[in-house]
């Protein structure tokens, strides 16, 4: 209702039933310039400014006004802003909105990315399982059996009797010799070699072993395949010393192949000796299903 000035009276007019309620009751009160209808207030509204000049009455504070614009909020609704526009409500806070888009997360799962889609969840499975990949999800799985077997074992001991060198050229290391053909070029073969040893009359030599395949010092990958004892003193010597290598060949062709220890000494003035059979070559062959 727009405010509409009183009628001027002077000093000792007598103001009727009818100007009172043309000026004042049916007229809004005036607030400086302007005026406020008070006639039809609702329980809880709020008194707002509708112009500059006037005053009104809302059920919802609007956005621009610093409220949401509605008048109801569900119970645990998250608000969301909409601009200028009435906020609005949502039972989960979507992926895009920074949550999940989901209400409850099932208990003892993984939670599993959707894109901009609500989450999703991987559940333990069975005692044991482990997360695993398919190459597009992840999902609880058993552990997937060893594919891998052993091919092949082959073994040499050493020569019953002692056998000594002292010499700086690579000799055969007695009864450490295998011959063996792999079942595939792509196998992978396990050499392990070791054995005791003793000393006698050294001058800071060292022994010096290396694997050999087919007679020639093998270095497939570039790294040597040698192993040394320890140097001693001049006149000193050691009994029962330990001296051993792994060594892992791979790509060797499906052929027949022979591998063996070949031992020397570092220089011309130590004496070694392999202790009987206390030296051992095992060549182990691993391969696919």
């Amino acid at each position: 209702m727009a405010y509409s000035a009183p009628s001027t009276r002077s000093t000792g007019n007598l103001i009727t039933a009818a100007i009172w309620n043309a000026d004042v009751v049916a007229n809004p009160i005036a607030l400086y310039a302007g005026a406020m209808s008070v006639t039809s207030q609702a329980t809880n509204d709020v008194i707002v400014a509708t112009s500059s000049t006037q005053l009104g009455r809302t059920p919802n504070i609007s956005v621009a006004q610093g409220g949401t614009g509605v008048n109801t909020l569900a119970s645990g609704a998250v608000l969301i802003g909409a601009g200028t526009s009435d906020v609005t409500t949502a039972a989960n806070i979507s992926v895009a909105q920074g949550g999940t888009g989901v209400a409850s997360l099932t208990a003892n799962s993984l939670l599993l990315g959707a894109g901009t889609s609500d989450v999703t969840f991987a559940a333990p499975g069975t005692s044991g399982n482990v997360l695993t990949s398919n190459g597009t999800v992840w999902a609880s799985a058993a552990v997937a059996a060893v594919t891998g077997t052993v091919k092949s074992i082959n073994t040499a001991v050493g020569a019953s009797a002692d056998t000594t060198i002292s010499g700086t050229t690579y000799g055969a290391l007695n009864g450490l010799t295998v011959t063996f053909t792999p079942a595939s070029a792509t196998n992978e073969i396990l050499i392990l070699f070791g054995g005791i040893f003793n000393c006698s009359a050294s001058a800071g030599d060292q022994l010096v072993t290396s694997l050999y395949v087919d007679g020639s010092a093998y270095a497939g990958d570039g790294t040597p395949s040698t192993a040394y004892g320890k140097g001693l003193a001049a006149s000193n010597e050691t009994d029962g010393f330990y001296l051993g290598f792994n060594y892992t060949l791979n790509n060797l062709a499906a052929s027949e192949h022979t591998i063996a220890i070949y031992w020397k000494s570092s220089g011309g003035t130590s004496t070694w000796e392999a202790i009987r059979t206390q030296r051992s070559l095992i060549v182990i062959e691993f391969g696919g299903v």
